[in-house]
């Protein structure tokens, strides 16, 4: 695999980089990296449930007679405040 710069970061670079820029040039670019920063942040929270999940449903399935909710609050407290940004 290579190591490739995500589209929305190189756009970024390019609209700073551009002989034409303007203002709105790097207002463009700087909400490009907030967005992609936001978008990671989502993945992350959505890749950590379902991760927890998984395990969860794993465990019910072998037998064990409940499902360890401990850290589920904490997963949905990270997710709602990635929400949150994303909302704002």
């Amino acid at each position: 695999m290579t190591d490739q710069q995500p589209a929305a970061l190189r756009l970024a670079d390019e609209l700073c980089a551009a002989p034409e820029r303007s203002r709105t040039s790097f207002e463009a670019a700087a909400e490009l990296r907030r967005l992609h920063a936001l978008n990671a942040e989502l993945l992350e929270a959505l890749d950590n449930i379902t991760h927890y999940a998984e395990c969860n449903v794993a465990a019910f399935k072998s037998g064990r007679p409940y499902l360890d909710m401990t850290l589920f609050p904490s997963l949905c407290s990270a997710a709602r405040a990635a929400i949150a940004k994303g909302e704002a």
